[in-house]
């Protein structure tokens, strides 16, 4: 009897430890999941901070934009968004001018210099300039044409049930020529 009472004790053991252990990993995954809803909700918050920050920003701008003034710390900033605003104004105005100038002007090949309007040689590096060819107008099709007498076919005329060439309205003729009798009839 004394190996059973071991036994049963080390198997009531080994339940008790096995059921700590399962409370302790279950108090562990509720304390991880208890985390990461704060961590949302502190991530959320920073977010709505961040929010808030640019919009008090924006409002301290405009009413720099409208002539107020700030402590220096704030004037010397924006003097800087002052200053990048300048140079966005230059060069939106530069992209402004090389658009003009590209349609404007032909450049040459070789050096990329501007070049006078029906230049034959660069006035820049001399290069040759290649004249651009005129420009072809594609041949309209011909309007169609009767394939039995060459003349215009009227192609808006309804045709007949049934397609007889001698039915369709011919410009060179009057009247379609009179129907062969038909030997059963």
């Amino acid at each position: 009897m004394a190996l059973r009472e071991k036994i049963s004790s080390f198997a009531v053991g080994a339940a008790s430890k096995a059921n700590s252990l399962a409370v302790e990993a279950a108090a562990k995954a509720n304390l991880a999941i208890e985390n990461s809803k704060l961590n949302l909700k502190i991530g959320n918050e920073e977010k709505k901070i961040d929010t808030f920050t640019v919009s008090i920003g924006e409002l301290i701008l405009d009413k720099l934009d409208g002539g107020e003034t700030f402590d220096d710390e704030i004037m010397a900033l924006y003097s800087s968004i002052q200053a990048s605003r300048e140079t966005i104004t230059n060069a939106r105005a530069a992209i402004e001018a090389n658009n003009r100038q590209a349609e404007s002007a032909h450049l040459c090949a070789a050096c990329g210099a501007p070049l006078a309007e029906n230049a034959k040689y660069c006035g820049t590096c001399g290069a040759e300039v290649e004249q651009p060819e005129a420009e072809t107008v594609e041949a309209q099709p011909a309007a169609p044409t009767c394939p039995h007498c060459g003349g215009p076919a009227d192609r808006t005329a309804p045709l007949p049930r049934r397609h007889n060439p001698v039915d369709l309205p011919h410009p060179k003729r009057s009247a379609p020529p009179p129907a062969a009798p038909m030997p059963w009839g």
